[in-house]
């Protein structure tokens, strides 16, 4: 029997796309400069039973099955690399239990991040992680994305208890739970969370969710130079004080700003911070801390301050920095991904800049400095092979001098198929023990293959 008739026995031909000109819809993310490839069907589940069909499906197909949220990854995560079945979680976007006085809700894989911060508002709570751009919570944990709120409340696998998942052979397991911490048996839940889809499929999701900063206060600050910045960063991380959010923008960055947003922003590089928190009183007291420690390195001209009801004016500026840069150059962008100690952030941002320099490559410096995290976002006509291959190279230079700091190549991005060739210089010879938990999980290799690892 052909693989669509099995299908149809599962779905209705209304939740299952066969036609190329929407096929083609999922043929790349959204950076786009990996090859795009078309997968052979889109198929719609409404619930984990038929995930298991079709997982099951696969297995004795032997076609790749990719779990789809958004199509926001940016390493090739949901391209297809060989005949493949999409799984479009499209309308697995239900809560299913809502548990406040737990500071936790239980969710499918297909909800929207935002949405889901716009049903928790009502009860003074959020889901913190903010990758910038929206995106599906099941897409969310397999990258184990994190963002600007990294520095405070840490990463996807800091903020999910528990795990619905279908195997390969189309089992269905539960992990973790819905206790804030547990030390029982090994920790499933974490090896799952950004594992690409490579080991299993998310159906739901047990979320920890936080109290809504009461009061805030953001901060512009404008420097001379890159590296005051960053000795600067770092210094206020040393202070003690209830750092929210630590970004570093870059002076080209400020340009693709003002140019996307209309807004006047000093052309320099700056630090966006925020202090938040509940109690108006200690958030007050910690920004005058924070206003006089910044005032021994820059005049008070360079900072401007942002109270709780402008505060998102700013945070969105930083979030839409991935679209202003793609309308400001008409080109795509690679985006590296890497993290180092915060004692080696110095000298690698610096390096990185000379890099960047020397190759003569347009772009922008941006980063989560407050966990060493940042991206040097590259532009790249991806049609131009000379272009990408010059682009592609820089990226190398960047990873490299990740690792020779103790970093790692990605901070919050995954691997997909644009850092399989990396990933052994920063792990070597455990790779071959996490292939052989891939193995262990997908002995057909059908779930989300070629992605992580080159073989």
């Amino acid at each position: 029997m052909e693989l669509l008739e099995k299908i149809k026995k599962v779905l209705d031909s209304d939740r299952i796309i066969t036609e190329k000109n929407q096929l083609i819809l999922y043929s790349k993310d959204a950076t786009s400069y990996h090859e795009a490839k078309v997968p052979e069907l889109v198929v719609f589940p409404t619930n984990k039973s038929e995930v298991s069909a079709l997982v099951s499906i696969a297995n004795e197909s032997g076609v790749t099955i990719i779990p789809y949220g958004l199509g926001t990854s940016v390493e090739g995560q949901i391209v297809p690399l060989k005949r493949s079945i999409t799984l479009d979680f499209k309308l697995m976007n239900k809560i299913i239990e809502f548990r406040p006085e737990d500071n936790l809700i239980r969710v499918q894989p297909g909800v929207k991040r935002r949405a889901l911060n716009d049903f928790l508002q009502e009860y003074k709570l959020f889901f913190p992680i903010d990758p910038g751009v929206d995106a599906t919570i099941g897409g969310m944990a397999a990258t184990n994305a994190s963002g600007s709120n990294g520095l405070y409340y840490g990463s996807m696998k800091n903020n999910i208890t528990g795990l619905e998942v279908v195997l390969a052979n189309g089992d269905i397991i539960q992990t973790g739970g819905k206790t804030l911490k547990s030390s029982s048996g090994y920790n499933l839940t974490n090896l799952f969370v950004g594992s690409e889809g490579t080991l299993g499929i998310f159906t739901e999701l047990t979320l920890k969710i936080s109290p809504l900063n009461k009061h805030s206060k953001s901060l512009l600050v404008s420097f001379g130079d890159e590296a005051e910045a960053v000795k600067t960063a770092l210094d206020i991380l040393g202070c003690g004080l209830n750092i929210r959010k630590l970004e570093i923008v870059d002076c080209n960055a400020i340009e693709v700003i003002n140019s996307y947003n209309g807004t006047k922003l000093t052309l320099s590089p700056s630090l966006m911070i925020e202090i938040g928190g509940i109690d108006q009183l200690i958030i007050s007291r910690e920004f005058q801390l924070l206003l006089e420690n910044l005032g021994r390195v820059v005049p008070f001209d360079n900072i401007l301050t942002y109270e709780f009801e402008k505060s998102e004016e700013l945070w969105s500026l930083r979030r839409g920095i991935a679209l202003a840069l793609k309308s400001y150059y008409k080109k795509n962008v690679l985006v590296t991904d890497i993290s180092v100690p915060l004692s080696k952030l110095p000298l690698v941002f610096k390096e990185t800049r000379i890099i960047m320099d020397t190759h003569n490559i347009d772009g922008v410096l941006i980063g989560h400095v407050g966990d060493g995290n940042f991206h040097a976002a590259l532009v790249v006509n991806d049609k131009d092979t000379q272009e990408l291959a010059k682009v592609k190279h820089i990226n190398d230079l960047i990873i490299d001098l990740a690792i020779k700091n103790n970093g790692t190549i990605s901070g919050e991005h995954g691997i997909g198929i644009g850092k399989r060739e990396h990933l052994v210089l920063e792990h070597g010879a455990s790779v071959e023990y996490m292939k052989k938990i891939k193995n262990l999980f997908d002995p057909n290799n059908i779930l989300n293959s070629g992605k992580i690892f080159l073989k």
